[in-house]
């Protein structure tokens, strides 16, 4: 696995408004469909990224750590 890592001056999170790592996600759809996942993340990124951005190319999951 390679390991990456990135510092930069000015970051932005933006989080699912469904938890996707609980075991509830198991029993409980928390979207109906790949479709609705992916447009919650381009109406609160759209504004942010060109029209030609690839999101399926994008979406992942993100694990991190934080240093203060």
């Amino acid at each position: 696995m390679i390991s990456r890592n990135y510092i930069c001056g000015v970051c932005y999170f933006f989080h699912s408004e469904h938890e996707l790592d609980a075991p509830e996600a198991f029993d409980e759809r928390p979207y109906n469909s790949y479709e609705e996942f992916k447009q919650e993340f381009k109406d609160k990124m759209a504004a942010y990224l060109p029209d030609d951005f690839g999101w399926d190319a994008h979406i992942g999951r993100f694990n991190y750590t934080c240093l203060t």
